[in-house]
């Protein structure tokens, strides 16, 4: 049993209690309970007005694309080109945000128009975003327009060179921008004097806003556009954009529709779960975002996008085989690699140390370090840089922790850096493999100035202490009315997390074991509170197995519902364990 992992210390921070006059107001005014009245005020949703709104988002909610700066020009642009039967490009990127950006904008034109082509970079030979070999890809096939979706907005050469071959660019971006901006049309609700009213769109979000005004101009049927907004749900939860907002309303209408008319790829894949009954967010983010993912990251993000449009059986059914190969390749680099990683940094003197890990490899497969960098996260819980080196090129990824901006730090960086991109949390590099130590060096000092040593600990928030008999009370079914209630805060994510609980006293019924020598699972009970049992598990927690097995101890946690053999019963997933 693999019970050698270090026990790492985490905060948890337990929210203030709301108000008890506002609780009992909307308990009163809406029929929950007190805990779902809690949770709601904690999360501004205090009145029952504004809960009916949280409660049931509906698309008339959204708002008026053309309020996006430059939705005007770029509609006109895309009309004349249509209009004039061009050859249109639609260009994304090679992960779930890009894929489904470019599976829902060619789906949504070819409706109307079919001089069109898709194209996704290869990670490998082009990198990240809009490259020029995109681009003279365009020019060889006689594109005139090219749509960028989920890139371009730090594309200045690439969008140069394609100025120069006569293509225009229509970028549909979410990403900062830099403080110089392409020659191009741009979408972007980040960029300055933008007043759309909402920033934290996903980039398959932005290509749907741009698709909805194109509809809107021409007076095209929306409902057919609405239903690409699974496409738009699966952006948001892969891309762990905010789930507030209008990225509630796009992808409470997205989870719907994946559940209630899945897309053909979708319910094949599907069909392999024998378990599967209804589909979460959490579901999209740990069945089917690796799966897409998965394929940019072997071998071509281009049949992510032939997966998520193919409508015919035969091509499914390959196609499905082919993605899940994928992903079984993915999981074997992932686990190759982070092993690797781990033992050479517990080879650092100065591991713990350090405020950031920066660490390379030769030949390490470019298209997993991103997961292995979240994994290093697990284990040395600071901000974390993987490179694959290859030719003298080192490809990185970045993952980082609340507090510490990667982008700003990678932006500090850029001496050492050829080029980069990416968010606050998440971001992508390449350097030169001689600057790698400069980098290193400079990468630490910036992280350094950001975030002090004792930050150092991941901290958990809960929203609430309860007692295992508050799960069940006033229920005896195996889906207790707590927790459907409580499901009806999702869609979840950034903005509006899982409610996550924290229950004290808990002891093993005796059946803790670890699967796979690395997930801890175990049946909950609590001794002289509640009669309950729980079914637990707290993956890659191997390190908490005697704890679980001999004493009594906390649980930090969320609920989930779990099926198995046609049964279905509540789970908790835990985020930590500390001895009583």
């Amino acid at each position: 049993m693999n019970q050698e992992k270090q026990i790492t210390q985490k905060k948890w921070n337990l929210k203030a209690l709301p108000p008890k006059e506002k609780v009992n107001e909307l308990k009163r005014s809406l029929g929950v309970n007190k805990i779902t009245a809690q949770i709601l005020v904690q999360r501004g949703i205090d009145t029952k007005e504004k809960a009916a709104h949280f409660l049931n988002p509906k698309t008339s909610m959204i708002h008026d694309p053309f309020l996006m700066k430059n939705m005007d020009e770029a509609v006109d642009r895309l009309e004349e080109a249509l209009g004039n039967g061009e050859r249109i490009m639609v260009y994304g990127d090679y992960d779930v945000d890009g894929t489904t950006a470019v599976a829902l904008v060619f789906g949504f034109l070819r409706q109307h128009y079919d001089n069109l082509e898709y194209y996704i970079p290869d990670r490998y030979s082009e990198g990240y975003g809009l490259s020029e070999q995109g681009i003279k890809a365009a020019k060889k096939n006689g594109v005139s327009l090219v749509i960028a979706l989920d890139c371009g907005i730090t594309a200045i050469k690439e969008v140069d060179l394609a100025n120069e071959f006569g293509i225009d660019l229509i970028i549909c971006d979410h990403h900062l921008p830099g403080e110089e901006l392409p020659d191009a049309y741009i979408l972007n609700p980040k960029q300055a004097f933008c007043e759309y009213p909402y920033k934290e769109l996903s980039g398959c979000g932005v290509g749907f806003k741009f698709m909805q005004a194109l509809a809107e101009k021409n007076d095209w049927n929306q409902n057919k556009l609405w239903l690409e907004v699974d496409l738009v749900a699966i952006s948001i939860a892969c891309d762990i954009v905010d789930m507030t907002g209008e990225n509630r309303v796009l992808s409470y209408a997205g989870m719907k529709l994946l559940n209630k008319h899945p897309r053909a790829c979708f319910k094949k894949l599907l069909e392999l779960d024998e378990n599967f009954q209804k589909l979460s967010t959490s579901d999209v983010v740990f069945k089917i975002g690796p799966k897409i993912n998965a394929a940019g990251r072997i071998f071509s993000g281009s049949r992510a996008v032939a997966f998520l449009l193919s409508e015919k059986e035969q091509d499914l059914d390959n196609l499905v085989s082919e993605i899940n190969n994928y992903n079984k390749d993915r999981k074997e680099l992932d686990k190759e690699i982070t092993e690797n990683a781990l033992h050479e940094i517990s080879l650092w003197p100065d591991a713990h140390d350090r405020f950031s890990t920066v660490i390379s490899g030769e030949e390490w497969h470019k298209g997993v370090i991103g997961i292995v960098a979240s994994r290093l996260i697990e284990n040395y819980y600071r901000p974390t840089v993987v490179f694959s080196e290859n030719d003298g090129i080192l490809s990185g990824s970045v993952r980082s922790i609340p507090g510490v901006n990667a982008y700003e730090c990678l932006n500090a960086c850029s001496d050492y850096i050829i080029q980069f991109g990416g968010h606050d949390m998440a971001a992508g590099l390449t350097i030169k493999k001689e600057k790698f130590e400069g980098f290193r060096n400079a990468f630490e000092q910036e992280v350094a100035k950001r975030i002090k040593k004792d930050e150092l600990i991941e901290s958990i928030d809960a929203d609430l202490e309860i007692d295992f008999h508050e799960i069940q009370e006033g229920s005896n079914d195996a889906i207790p009315v707590f927790y459907k209630v409580l499901d009806k805060l999702s869609p979840f994510g950034p903005g509006n997390m899982r409610p996550t609980f924290i229950t004290r006293g808990v002891s093993d019924s005796g059946f803790a074991k670890l699967l796979k020598d690395e997930h801890l699972k175990f049946t909950a009970t609590q001794k002289g509170k509640s009669q309950d049992a729980y079914a637990a598990i707290a993956f890659r927690m191997p390190e908490h197995f005697n704890c679980v097995k001999n004493e009594t101890f906390d649980l930090i946690y969320t609920i989930e519902k779990n099926v198995w053999n046609g049964r279905e019963n509540l789970q908790l997933m835990v985020k930590d364990i500390k001895p009583s």
